[in-house]
């Protein structure tokens, strides 16, 4: 009886063992952040297994930030054990294509006879592009724009409807709005993970924050003139008001803040959260320079699986992402810009939609004007954004006039770029 029992252990274990390689084929494993985003992605999950009962995409959204889930990615490489797909920041690729973890999409886009009738605009495609290879999918991207109480921008005279386009028209709003309420005019967001609003400063003036070899380029005119904007900015009531990311937006949705210069991915939260309590109003950021671009901020995809089943079932799932009907779950989830240009002039994905809800089509009138959100190369990437953010708290709490801000920040970047 014994012997038949060991037999029929070996025997079943053997063929579980022969089956779990098969099943783990069909079992992709998908990481992203912020964790805000796991009910959308659950969703386009369940609809993808509908079309694909084959394949199953397993959804982990824990992390609050990129750059917490980039943290987490690097511990399970080490440990072998990195996801099939990681959804994060364009700004966050860099850091695994040096380590050698990203594929190149570019095999699967040359590939599939199918990807060419996608709609996947060329923007969006240099978004996900380093060193001429396409190591990111970006399914769609957040925009800067300006976020403001139609009511306060009321109250201080201006036209509500018609929010100023240029820096020193809204900077003067700025400072009239606590004038006439005791509520605050204007924030932004100068602690924006990866200097992302400093380089849409930057860059919407014609600037550069590196060459094209990765050596410093902001210590420039445009580069002075960004910081300049932050100067003014905090003047006109920022810097007496020094507050998180995070408080800003809660003093906006509380109806305490006149403007908040932030990203379009937050328009459908401040929605909810605002309610009935005033009338909500979006504008574009404001583009200075003809040649001016905007970083866009995303859901980028980064595929890491180098098993070549795992990886096509991984392409199906991102191709999947990319079609109008998961665009328009993504796009009225988030807020953010879809980047398949079909979907935006599909009325049965979101022609329909950006005609009842305008404030979500605020943020596609500058789409033909993105760019990649840039990271610097080498182990202290992170080390330099967050000198780059610290010397922007200084001048925006004007601590440190704008000419001494901007050759510390050349100084340091060089020395860190040098190690």
């Amino acid at each position: 009886m014994r012997h038949a029992l060991l037999i029929a252990s070996i025997f079943f274990g053997a063929l579980s063992s022969a089956a779990s390689p098969a099943i783990a084929q069909n079992v992709i494993r998908v990481t992203a952040a912020p964790a805000a985003w796991a009910p959308m992605l659950q969703e386009l999950a369940a609809q993808f297994k509908e079309q694909y009962p084959e394949i199953t995409v397993k959804i982990e959204a824990k992390n609050r930030d990129f750059e917490s889930l980039t943290e987490q990615t690097l511990r399970e490489a080490i440990t072998g054990d990195l996801p099939d797909i990681t959804l994060t920041g364009s700004n966050q690729i860099r850091v695994f294509v040096e380590r050698g973890y990203a594929v190149d999409l570019g095999q699967f886009m040359s590939t599939d006879r199918e990807w060419g009738d996608v709609g996947y605009s060329s923007a969006a495609a240099d978004t996900g592009r380093i060193d001429g290879h396409e190591y990111g999918l970006t399914l769609a991207a957040s925009m800067p724009v300006i976020v403001y109480n139609k009511d306060l921008v009321a109250k201080a005279g201006a036209d509500p409807e018609a929010f100023p386009s240029e820096w020193p028209d809204i900077i003067n709003l700025g400072r009239k709005i606590p004038a006439i309420d005791r509520d605050m005019g204007l924030f932004f967001e100068h602690e924006s993970n990866g200097n992302w609003t400093y380089l849409a400063l930057l860059e919407s003036a014609g600037g550069k924050i590196a060459t094209p070899s990765n050596d410093v380029a902001f210590a420039s005119e445009q580069g002075l003139w960004a910081l300049d904007v932050i100067r003014q900015i905090g003047e006109a009531g920022q810097a007496r008001a020094d507050m998180s990311r995070d408080q800003a937006r809660q003093a906006f949705t509380a109806g305490k803040l006149g403007a908040l210069v932030t990203a379009s991915s937050a328009i459908g939260g401040f929605q909810k959260q605002i309610g009935g309590r005033f009338s909500l109003g979006v504008a574009p950021f404001p583009l200075p320079s003809p040649n001016g671009r905007l970083p866009v901020a995303g859901l980028t995809a980064v595929l890491f699986s180098k098993d070549q089943a795992k990886a096509h079932a991984a392409w199906k799932f991102l191709k999947f992402a990319m079609t109008p009907s998961s665009q328009a779950v993504i796009v009225k989830s988030t807020g953010m810009i879809p980047f398949n240009e079909r979907a935006i002039n599909d009325p049965n994905s979101l022609r329909n939609f950006y005609s009842s809800e305008p404030l979500f089509a605020v943020a596609l009138l500058n789409r033909d004007r993105v760019t990649s959100w840039y990271s610097f190369p080498g182990p202290n990437s992170i080390k330099i954004f967050n000198t780059i953010k610290d010397i922007l708290q200084k001048v925006m709490t004007i601590k440190m006039p704008p000419e001494q801000a901007l050759q510390e920040m050349k100084s340091k970047v060089a020395a860190l770029l040098a190690r």
